[in-house]
């Protein structure tokens, strides 16, 4: 069973062994299976045809949304079910210096004193520094794999990790140990946009300089000549055909935690953010912002998203819309949604989030829009939807269980449309109070982790909303996860309560 009560994915075309312990390649599949499956946990359904895991997940939501009283929904495939993420966070880790299992180490558990210190003078030696650079091991926090390719991300990726753990040996830069909290190198972070760009950042402690011009012309000397894989399908936006774009950053970060999240950055080249375009229009998402890791899947959720918002919001075009109709988007992002709702319908928008880079490029990104713009009040923009009407766009850093119950007191917000869409660990139980007590009139609610959703959130939604619609997307293919799109409407018999007149 899996972790939301439900079957796991079954395979009835392929063994399910990893190769190096089954000894033969796994059966019938919509592409090349990596040579980490079994090792790394990231695809364990890599094995299963792709049309077979799109119908278990289209099933699995069936079984998730009908105790709701759901019996229609509909399923939307990946576009692309190789190399579509444009994130991924690798960890630099030392080896046990007594136990090896072929490329796999464990880390954690070495004494550093035992192993060369640059700062005392001291080097690897001939055959290099025993480094190593991957993800995680299945279920093991403290053992990394060197990674050789990832056939969900980027097709070139193979070539500049291999790169990047040969400069770091050649520079005899120590890895950090999380256990007595020691060394440098800790994690490297890459995103790409669907146009090939690069943006690349290894994060570090402060305790060294960076090697930051020998990095560079590692990456630029590596992109300019690695070749694309030949047995790979082609990728979602040929990048190993268009010139590359490398932006490369060094992010510091001293915080015991476990997170490649950076305490501060430094640009060495390039920008530091990347450019994506969804449904005709431009958004900027910088390295420490939240953007869809599916830039293509996500472009099919957001047509869905404005086809539900026409039947709330009038034709742009009549501008027949009321004052007292708005968008509150809770946990924005960098804005996509609501900018898009915002010059799509003319329909004024204030989108809720607590991470600032975010924020930044939300408010970069309604400013640099296809249309005309100026400042308003505080931190708003105008955007002129039409010569007739112009609507305000405006973003705000908070948590939104904070701001929440002060914008349901606004009208234009309770008889507009709020949208949610919050992280895996889903809505904070002051946010589902105040639906529950103030309820706004409609609900789109994007949820990246349908069980949770449907199970404990929507249960309790459902006694003051009708869920009119319920649709899912396949944004993570060969594995089991996906994301789910709920519209909601406030029941008739509540909005007596709701407008009633407080004492």
């Amino acid at each position: 069973m899996t972790a939301d009560g439900l079957p796991p994915i079954a395979n009835t075309a392929a063994c399910r062994h990893p190769p190096q312990r089954c000894g033969h390649r796994p059966g019938p599949q919509s592409g090349p299976a990596c040579r980490h499956f079994g090792t790394c946990g990231g695809c364990a359904s890599q094995d299963i045809e792709y049309n077979l895991q799109a119908e278990a997940k289209k099933n699995r939501f069936k079984s998730l949304v009908r105790p709701l009283g759901i019996d229609q929904v509909e399923f939307t495939p990946a576009p692309d079910p190789w190399y579509y993420r444009n994130k991924i966070e690798l960890s630099f880790a030392a080896p046990l210096l007594s136990i090896r299992h072929g490329n796999e180490f464990a880390i954690g558990f070495n004494d550093p004193l035992t192993l060369p210190s640059p700062s005392r003078g001291e080097g690897w030696g001939e055959g290099g520094n025993p480094l190593i650079l991957g993800f995680k091991h299945k279920g093991k926090w403290f053992k990394v794999f060197d990674l050789e390719e990832c056939r969900i991300f980027d097709e070139r990726l193979g070539a500049v990790v291999g790169a990047i753990r040969s400069w770091a040996k050649q520079e005899n830069l120590s890895p950090y140990n999380p256990k007595r909290q020691q060394g440098f190198l800790r994690y490297l972070v890459i995103r790409r946009a669907m146009n090939g760009s690069l943006l690349i950042m290894p994060v570090t402690t402060s305790s060294q300089q960076l090697p930051k011009n020998s990095l560079l012309a590692t990456l630029n000397n590596i992109l300019l000549c690695a070749p694309p894989i030949p047995s790979a399908p082609p990728p979602l936006c040929h990048s190993a055909a268009l010139p590359h774009r490398l932006s490369l950053l060094w992010g510091i970060q001293d915080l015991a935690s476990d997170t490649a999240q950076t305490q501060r950055f430094e640009i060495i080249s390039g920008e530091p953010y990347l450019f994506e375009e969804l449904l005709g229009r431009r958004f900027r998402y910088s390295i420490n912002s939240f953007f869809q890791t599916n830039p293509r899947a996500f472009e099919l959720l957001l047509k869905d998203i404005v086809d539900q918002a026409s039947l709330i919001f009038p034709n742009s075009q009549t501008l027949k819309l009321s004052n007292a109709q708005a968008v509150l988007d809770l946990y924005c992002g960098v804005g996509t949604i609501g900018i898009t709702l915002a010059e799509r319908f003319g329909v004024n928008v204030l989108g809720i989030e607590s991470a600032e880079s975010s924020i930044e490029d939300a408010r970069f990104n309604v400013g640099h829009g296809d249309t005309e713009t100026r400042g308003y009040g505080d931190e708003k923009t105008e955007i002129s939807a039409s010569p007739r009407r112009r609507v305000a766009v405006s973003f705000l850093c908070a948590r939104v269980e904070k701001v929440l119950p002060e914008m349901l007191q606004k009208e234009e917000f309770r008889e507009g449309l709020v949208i949610l869409d919050p992280p895996r660990s889903g809505l904070h139980p002051k946010v589902l109070k105040v639906l529950e007590e103030k309820p706004p009139k409609n609900l789109f609610y994007v949820s990246c982790n349908p069980p949770l959703t449907a199970q404990k959130e929507l249960p309790r939604l459902s006694q003051i909303y009708k869920i009119v619609c319920a649709k899912a997307y396949d944004f993570f293919p060969q594995t089991e996860h996906f994301e789910a799109f709920f519209t909601l409407e406030r029941k008739e018999k509540e909005r007596v309560n709701v407008e009633r007149p407080e004492p």
